[in-house]
């Protein structure tokens, strides 16, 4: 069920000072383009925010919720560092347009580009667990689309690869109504062209203190003239 989209969010209109509704997102659309979140450049200049960060990857990948309370850290500095036995890594990866990579050596990681790195560090006593590495791989060129269904399998150490086609296939379900699973309106964010799209999206994910944060943060990105510029070369 599709919640109701005018129920004010926690965002507050700097010109009036009020929340803001799904009209305002719309008049928002008419004065600014939206840098959509399946431009890498858009994604990586997250890591700000590594809360609505880590709430993504945890809910893309299907992780159970004791993640949440344990210390994520950015980049492949930790996950290519050595820890003593009872330190436990999960390593999460977004690669855009990327290749398929052995992940089974760490010497083929060194080399990732247009790729948000987010590792799960805990101290497990018992070692129960062991560490494990998740990829998954954003296709948006053209040349790299894939005919499969839209695949949000598990694979343990492996690699799971989407297409932005087949996530635009979601979409159109979501748009007439039909009800998507948690993970395939995440997915969603990535097919995103306006403000409003986006934020009918997160009604449906987030709660109002996130949804605030994350349209400030789309709002703000988009704004930024580096962003925009580097968009521009993107598209040519």
């Amino acid at each position: 069920m599709i919640k109701e989209f005018n129920k004010p969010v926690f965002k507050k209109c700097i010109k009036c000072n009020r929340v803001m509704t799904l009209e305002d997102y719309e008049k928002l659309d008419e004065e600014l383009d939206m840098i959509p979140l399946r431009f890498p450049f858009a994604f990586l200049s997250m890591h700000n925010h590594k809360d609505l960060v880590k709430k993504l990857l945890i809910s893309i990948f299907n992780l159970d919720s004791r993640y949440y309370d344990v210390c994520v850290y950015f980049g492949k500095d930790v996950l290519l560092s050595c820890y003593p036995s009872q330190v436990v890594k999960t390593s999460l990866l977004i690669t855009f347009n990327g290749e398929n990579w052995d992940l089974s050596k760490l010497s083929s990681l060194i080399s990732l580009k247009n790729t948000v790195i987010c590792n799960f560090v805990k101290v497990d006593d018992k070692l129960k667990d062991s560490n494990t590495i998740y990829e998954l791989v954003l296709n948006t060129c053209k040349k790299n689309l894939c005919d499969k269904d839209l695949l949000l399998k598990d694979y343990k150490c492996g690699c799971v690869n989407i297409s932005i086609e087949n996530i635009w296939r979601c979409k159109k379900r979501f748009l007439s109504g039909e009800p998507l699973d948690k993970r395939e309106l995440i997915l969603l964010i990535f097919c995103a062209n306006t403000f409003k799209e986006l934020y009918m999206i997160l009604c449906e994910i987030f709660d109002e203190k996130e949804t605030y944060d994350f349209m400030r943060f789309m709002t703000e990105m988009s704004r930024s003239r580096e962003v925009r510029k580097k968009y521009r070369k993107y598209k040519k």
